[in-house]
């Protein structure tokens, strides 16, 4: 094996890549703290990935002859600083497989950046995939390519839209990146293959709107990430009177596109969305645009813009749950009696589901209620399942969930429900604050600060 000096290699792997020349690891693009020896083991097996590294390998190369050290104590040691920094589990490893007494072996796929040599190469996506295999998709912030700055919330609601609709399509098989890590990348100048690599999806869906007079344009495209191959694009021309029901239909009609590009036999997994009155599905989109704002800047606004929804479609399935949403924030932010803002939001909720029971939003808020109001953790944590089984793409969710699982010392399950959320939302400073605060309950300190730094590196 080359000296680590002399390999230029960066190795991806997920999210992360390991620069064996400069002896960094980064996620997201974003370096994390890892010590030198757990470095080294890393670097060790990126060198024979899937092929056993032998202890008695590892302790010749950190503890040469002549050094006395507690040597099984000091590797279990590092191989657990190692699985911290990756957010891995010895009991179901992605990355760090350990063979009982004789080694460890490194299980995910490796990419090399030389040109020359590619280990274990991650196989191209663009065919058909086996029903075992998992897709991951970001849907990128759609452009407003238009001069007025007023229509950004309805590219930014379609967005949304397209985000809620595709993590729809095929449980268990595609999984879809939340807003919040998406919408980082809006007006991003960077390659396709560079977003592929920092939020380690295969595929990625880009596209603009434009109005235009009466008229209005939305363009997309899917592209394979690693290739930067475009497989896909679709153009829909409408009317500008027919607003109510366009950003729905469209969204729906290039979920069901993308399907027969990514999952074929689940092209048939959504229902068309009803059309509602134009005023008050244009009130609900500012209604999300606040509410997507940072902190509890845009709640009042929001609440506001949902209540005006409901009052002109007072069947509006979506705006009763984006208001429980709400309301429950109005409880956690203070801002008004807690008690009332989660009855309300518990009305909402209820409301929302007797109107669709799909709705997952709807679903997280009556949790939220469950555990905030009634303190009935068993309730909460079957509603909080309800919500992931209509949208496992649903990172509010898994990170809800993993929270009160912490709380009740079910501290495996917790870490893998925040992980899962890490994983759909990669960049977003709650969901990672979230997973730091479950490695803490558990005693993980060392990990607990890498991770807090890895949230402060991004803000």
């Amino acid at each position: 094996m080359l000296p680590l000096e002399r390999q230029s290699d960066v190795r991806r792997f997920g999210i992360f890549e390991a620069d064996l020349r400069a002896r960094e690891l980064r996620k997201g693009g974003i370096r994390i703290r890892l010590q030198d020896q757990p470095f080294q083991i890393l670097a060790m097996m990126l060198e024979r990935p899937g092929e056993l590294v032998t202890r008695e390998e590892l302790r010749q190369h950190l503890w040469p002859s002549g050094t006395f050290v507690d040597f099984e104590h000091s590797l279990n040691a590092a191989v657990k600083r190692l699985r911290a920094a990756l957010g891995d589990d010895a009991d179901n490893p992605r990355f760090v497989e350990t063979l009982h007494r004789r080694g460890y072996r490194f299980v995910a796929p490796v990419e090399s950046q030389s040109p020359a040599r590619h280990l274990h190469p991650v196989p191209s996506r663009v065919s058909r995939l086996p029903d075992t295999a998992n897709v991951r998709l970001v849907v990128l912030p759609f452009t407003n390519l238009g001069n007025d700055p007023s229509q950004e919330y309805f590219s930014d609601g379609l967005t949304e839209e397209m985000i809620t609709q595709i993590s729809r399509l095929s449980p268990g098989r595609l999984g879809v990146i939340a807003r919040t890590s998406s919408m980082r990348f809006k007006c991003s100048t960077k390659l396709a293959s560079e977003i592929g690599r920092e939020l380690a999806v295969d595929y990625l869906l880009e596209g603009s709107v434009r109005f235009a007079g009466d008229h209005i344009r939305i363009s997309a495209q899917l592209i394979e990430a690693r290739t930067e191959t475009h497989l896909w694009a679709e153009t829909y021309d409408r009317r500008l009177e027919e607003i109510l029901a366009l950003q729905s239909e469209v969204a729906a009609r290039i979920a069901h596109s993308l399907a027969m590009e990514l999952v074929p036999d689940q092209r048939d997994a959504l229902e068309r969305v009803a059309p509602r009155r134009s005023e008050a599905y244009q009130a609900y989109l500012k209604g999300r645009f606040h509410w997507n704002r940072s902190g509890d800047d845009g709640l009042i606004s929001a609440l506001s813009y949902y209540d005006r929804a409901l009052e002109l479609d007072p069947q509006f399935a979506a705006a009763y749950a984006a208001l429980a949403r709400a309301k429950v924030s109005m409880a956690h932010y203070a801002r008004g009696p807690g008690r009332a803002a989660l009855e309300g939001a518990r009305d909402a909720a209820l409301k929302a589901i007797e109107l669709d029971s799909g709705l997952s939003d709807a679903h997280v808020a009556l949790a939220e209620v469950h555990k905030s109001l009634e303190w009935n953790w068993r309730l909460a944590e079957t509603t909080y399942r309800t919500a992931i089984a209509l949208s496992p793409s649903c990172e509010t969710a898994h990170r809800a969930l993993g929270v009160l699982l912490a709380g009740l010392s079910r501290f495996q399950e917790a870490k893998a429900e925040t992980d899962r959320a890490c994983d759909l939302d990669p960049l977003c400073l709650t969901v990672n604050t979230s997973a730091a605060l479950v490695r803490y309950l558990t005693h993980e300190f060392d990990e607990t600060i890498d991770r807090c730094q890895y949230t402060l590196d991004m803000d």
